[in-house]
């Protein structure tokens, strides 16, 4: 299989306990700082997880290449949920079982997509009768698709219900509905598209952190910046206007929007692993496309002052039409503009029409804007910008805001402009992408003209730092330490350093774009136990690793090899640069990049980021 990845949660169960008010109160407010655009569930309480990311050649017998189909026209939007052929959501429990439920609803769509029967599946049969290696019951485990071939596929749940315990296999019930060939999807958004749209939903992984968790509603596109999964869900369906997957999950309806859930695609490594089934003697039908009978707008009639922003909603008939997708025009963009979210801005006194068109063209709506002088206007006495000088290196991105005054100013809209595009650059929301070294002048001005404000861009490259510049970072090996590393022309067999290895002589090349595995093996002086692992590459050579995405892997493993991907970011800048990476006892919680660890070891490498 070599998926690589290598996150193996033995045991990962964990106990239910309700988010505490202080932490929920703390992720409200990272949640305000990024302005993501989910809400959380203050009454959440945490979830077993329960995924073993397996070896080479884990539970992978008798898969087979599924053709997907070639050409075809994939809509912006469609969901298996809209058609009909979910099942219900169900509930694990407190056993690590998500393996198993993801698989079973997967599992339970086909037949009903296939066959026309809503069967409810037997959980407990999975996790009790699927020992092929790399499948632990409620300890964890991956797809099982190769247990339910080999089985004829499974029981309904009546005759053999979900206990929550891993149990032991009991022989009395019949399966019914087996299934032919499953295979792996490649984790990109068209393939796990085409995959949804030729076979039905699919099996998938991701990372549960404390957001998801505690998700309510919304979309959820929290940046996680870790490489790990360790839960398995269901993807059902898309929305591109949205940009996310709606997801199934296996932790009733109370979690989530009734059970489901709409992820940002990629978000949180969702899309690792993904995989297929197919019903033994059937091929899935094409979904039945349901057709966009009408479309309305609300409101139909919109007077504003000049300076006044609102928002248009639309509305498209059926609710369960296959592509809802709509766009936005204005008969007047000089009088009024319109975004591709329904948001109209004033720009001058007068009337125009903004129209909602369906995707397909068939359906419009209009709804007619009035533009008037304010009879009473409060005129803009200031304009600040902040930060008001904005440091940065070739390919990084800052967004400027403003600041008008007064704050309830008739018309706050304002312009953006750079003196030296060549040099950077500014979007029409304040955002600065810098382009090349040099300086230059990014300045906002009010729709009036009459006050401008300015924030001076410095460009340059940063130098790279020398070893000495970087956090020391060291933990105690008396129990366990970092046995060996191995990642492309590195090969080291350290043993114990005494909780630190400067090990930077040696270096391993990192092309840009690209993706090395990196074998890392635990040590241990005495009795073995679950270790964390951390891996750090210091991309901008500022030294420290504390910046976005320097955080490239981390893992789980118990008295083994542990395989990692690392992938490299195509934007990554060329330059010599370090690499760390720190172990701890898995108890201790993930480790930090600079400080003492009170278990494990850290070590430090030189990473070469080139084109190739």
């Amino acid at each position: 299989m070599g998926f690589g990845l290598g996150v193996a949660l033995l045991g990962s169960v964990v106990a239910y306990a309700q988010t505490s008010p202080a932490q929920f109160s703390r992720m409200q407010e990272e949640i305000r700082r990024n302005n993501w655009s989910f809400t959380l569930n203050p009454n959440s309480v945490t979830h077993p997880t329960g995924l073993v990311v397996p070896e080479e050649g884990d539970d992978v017998v008798g898969a087979t290449p599924m053709p997907l189909k070639a050409g075809v026209a994939l809509p912006a939007s469609f969901s298996w949920k809209d058609q009909g052929k979910m099942t219900s959501v169900k509930n694990q429990g407190s056993c690590g079982s998500c393996w198993a439920f993801a698989s079973v609803a997967v599992y339970e769509a086909a037949i009903k997509i296939n066959k026309g029967v809503d069967y409810d599946a037997s959980e407990q049969c999975v996790v009790s009768c699927d020992t092929n290696k790399g499948q632990y019951g409620c300890g964890g485990g991956w797809h099982p698709w190769a247990f339910l071939k080999s089985n004829g596929g499974l029981p309904s749940e009546s005759c053999y219900p979900y206990t929550a315990r891993t149990g032991t296999c009991q022989k009395g019930c019949s399966a019914a509905y087996p299934i032919s060939t499953f295979s792996d999807v490649a984790n990109d958004v068209n393939s796990i598209k085409n995959a949804i749209f030729t076979y039905g939903p699919v099996w998938t992984s991701l990372a549960s952190d404390s957001f998801f968790q505690n998700y309510k509603s919304g979309t959820f596109n929290s940046t996680y910046s870790g490489r790990g999964v360790n839960h398995a869900v269901v993807l059902c369906g898309w929305d591109d206007s949205r940009g996310a997957w709606l997801l199934k999950n296996s932790y009733g309806t109370s979690w989530g929007e009734s059970g489901y859930m709409w992820i940002k695609y990629g978000a949180n490594n969702v899309g690792y692993g993904t995989s297929i089934c197919r019903m033994d003697g059937g091929s899935n039908p094409d979904p039945v496309a349901v057709a966009v009978t009408g479309v309305a707008v609300s409101p139909a009639r919109l007077s504003l002052n000049l300076g006044q922003i609102s928002t248009l909603s639309a509305t498209v008939s059926p609710a369960n039409a296959t592509n809802k997708n709509v766009s936005w025009s204005s008969s007047n963009a000089s009088i009024a503009s319109v975004s591709s979210s329904g948001e109209v801005r004033t720009v001058a006194v007068g009337s125009c029409s903004i129209t909602v068109t369906t995707q397909d063209g068939s359906r419009t709506a209009m709804a007619n804007v009035t533009v008037t002088t304010n009879p009473n206007p409060v005129a803009v006495t200031g304009l600040t910008v902040s930060p008001a000088r904005l440091s940065l290196s070739p390919g990084q991105t800052s967004t400027l805001s403003t600041t008008v005054s007064p704050s309830n100013a008739t018309n706050k809209n304002v312009s953006w402009s750079s003196s030296n595009t060549a040099i950077a650059t500014v979007s029409a929301s304040g955002a600065v992408k810098a382009v090349t070294n040099g300086s230059c002048s990014i300045t906002a001005s009010t729709q009036d003209g009459a006050k401008q404000a300015v924030s001076n861009v410095v460009v340059a490259t940063q130098p790279d730092p020398t070893p000495g510049e970087y956090c020391p970072s060291r933990g105690d090996a008396s129990k366990m330490f970092i046995q060996s590393v191995k990642v492309g022309t590195v090969d080291n067999v350290s043993g114990s350093s005494k909780g630190y290895g400067d090990f930077t002589k040696q270096s391993v090349n990192l092309a840009k774009g690209s993706s090395q595995t990196i074998y890392l093996t635990p040590g241990y002086n005495g009795a073995t136990s679950t270790v964390r692992w951390r891996v750090w590459v210091d991309y901008n050579g500022n030294g420290s690793f504390d910046d976005q995405n320097e955080l490239i892997a981390t893992g789980y493993s118990l008295n083994r090899v542990l395989e990692m991907p690392l992938r490299v970011s195509a934007a990554a800048t060329s330059r010599t640069t370090r690499m760390r990476i720190a172990m701890v006892d898995y108890n201790e919680g993930n480790p930090s990049s600079c400080g003492t660890h009170a278990s494990g070891e850290v070590e430090d490498y030189t990473v070469v980021i080139s084109n190739k």
